[in-house]
């Protein structure tokens, strides 16, 4: 309810001045708190198809929440350094600035059940589908490094690339 009404208070307050602009605050908000102010975090072209995938996975019985979205430069870097300077297992082969997620174009995602994290969870095909149905690619589809939990667009990330 909350939501509804601050997505109210946005489109009253907003200046039709683009399409973009309303067809971005008029969008059916997910389950999640968290996850939607993830959301925001990414880039804006793909804010509205980031909402279907948990909005479709929901509608399956599957509750989805955005772990990580839009990482900074420094981020990406300590996220690398895991492993192999800090301590931990490695979780990432992209240095900074060769992430998706340093453009706001990647998430990750994590189902949620009974309030915990399903990590090795036998829904990932199932999600991987439902994030592909949106034009996303899934990292579960790689052959060097399986990436269940990630999604981007990566059409949209070479196009921000070249603008760098």
């Amino acid at each position: 309810m909350t939501i509804l009404l601050i997505l109210l208070f946005m489109l009253l307050k907003a200046k039709p001045s683009s399409v973009r602009d309303v067809r971005n605050i008029v969008t059916e908000a997910v389950w999640d708190v968290v996850s939607e102010r993830r959301i925001k975090t990414l880039h804006i072209d793909i804010q509205d198809r980031v909402r279907n995938v948990l909005i479709n996975a929901e509608k399956q019985g599957i509750y989805l929440r955005v772990t990580s979205a839009f990482r900074s430069f420094s981020e990406q870097n300590a996220l690398y350094a895991k492993g192999r300077t800090a301590a931990g297992k490695i979780v990432t082969y992209a240095k900074a600035g060769e992430s998706n997620h340093n453009y706001g174009v990647a998430f990750d995602v994590v189902e949620i059940a009974d309030g915990k994290a399903i990590w090795t969870n036998p829904n990932w095909y199932k999600i991987g589908a439902i994030g592909k149905a949106q034009g996303f690619d899934w990292g579960g589809d790689w052959t060097s490094f399986k990436d269940k939990p990630h999604f981007e667009d990566s059409s949209l990330a070479k196009l921000l690339k070249k603008n760098v």
